[in-house]
């Protein structure tokens, strides 16, 4: 089985209301397709909103942090004010059309909104 390096992606949390609400902003995605295993993924279901690390970030230098906001402002319209990082996890996943494993690590972090409009 081949094994391919580590796929980083990011999430955030974005409590829109009070703390003592502690409502959790979720999105709907859309289908698209898997770039790594070009199978469908997401169709419909909802997530936190959030995004991965590609080459522009890297040659920018960014923090998970900044894209993190980012990837909030691109997906939902608000900007959100960084409490703190929650935690990470690590985990693995096989690809059923390829006798590939993927590793995967996502980054949650919780923010406070700010501004803007879903």
């Amino acid at each position: 089985m081949n094994v391919k390096g580590s796929y980083g992606r990011f999430a955030c949390i974005l409590d829109k209301y009070s703390e003592q609400d502690g409502r959790l902003l979720l999105v709907q995605r859309g289908l698209k397709v898997d770039p790594i295993t070009q199978t469908p993924k997401w169709d419909g279901r909802w997530n936190l909103p959030g995004g991965g690390v590609d080459e522009k970030d890297a040659e920018k230098s960014l923090t998970s942090e900044q894209i993190v906001a980012r990837e909030v402002r691109e997906e939902t319209g608000l900007e959100g004010e960084l409490i703190k990082e929650i935690d990470s996890i690590h985990y693995f996943y096989s690809a059923k059309e390829e006798n590939t494993r993927f590793s995967k690590t996502v980054d949650f972090y919780l923010f406070r909104y700010k501004s803007g409009n879903t």
